[in-house]
């Protein structure tokens, strides 16, 4: 009681203190109030400020990990329309050699010859396209020898064009041309590939 009758005396005397007091307290709780409004109007700014920073380190990222073509990928993409399609014409088994002759120079591959050759007693599945009458084997090979590293030897045959398979390959020691002496790292291959041919154009013939 003699607290409560302390203060009735207080504020008597000093009203302008209570005053400033509760002043005080309802802009204190203005400002929580203003200060929450705030907070809620912000957090879509700072989503989409967020999303901006992730979209910038994307496309940061992608310049980072950009790398230009090789010249064997260019020289890939380019072999020619014979690359995009599963079977060649007969008219095109030059230009078929030639494209695999540059493909494999192109990879780092030396010494690269291309021949003709007959199919013999190799196997070669018949393929099948889009319900198409099927695509067959022409009755010739390609047959490939060149000396090089396995990474060109790879770099080769990812490639060929699709209308051909690899279904010989044998390696051996690649000497120098002045020397019996092995190079480090090299081989000499040799490749057969099967050619298809439309069934129509194999039949034609």
């Amino acid at each position: 009681m003699a607290s409560l009758d302390h203060l009735r005396e207080t504020a008597r005397a000093n009203p302008a203190h209570i005053e400033r007091t509760a002043i005080a307290v309802v802009a204190l709780v203005v400002m929580l109030g203003l200060g929450i409004m705030a907070h809620r109007r912000l957090q879509p700014i700072q989503k989409q400020a967020a999303a901006l920073r992730s979209a910038n380190e994307t496309v940061a990222h992608f310049r980072r990990s950009y790398r230009a073509p090789t010249p064997t990928e260019t020289a890939r993409w380019g072999a020619g329309d014979e690359s995009l399609g599963l079977s060649v014409d007969r008219g095109s088994r030059l230009p078929l050699a030639q494209a695999i002759a540059r493909l494999g120079e192109t990879a780092g591959l030396r010494d690269v010859r291309v021949r003709f050759s007959t199919l013999d007693s190799l196997y070669v599945p018949t393929r099948t396209a889009g319900g198409s009458a099927g695509i067959s084997p022409a009755e010739y090979t390609v047959v490939v020898d060149c000396r090089g590293s396995f990474d060109a030897l790879l770099e080769l045959v990812n490639g060929l064009p699709s209308s051909v398979s690899v279904v010989l390959l044998t390696s051996g020691a690649s000497r120098d041309a002045e020397s019996s002496s092995p190079r480090n790292g090299d081989a000499h291959y040799h490749i057969t590939l099967a050619v298809y041919e439309a069934a129509h154009a194999s039949q034609a013939n």
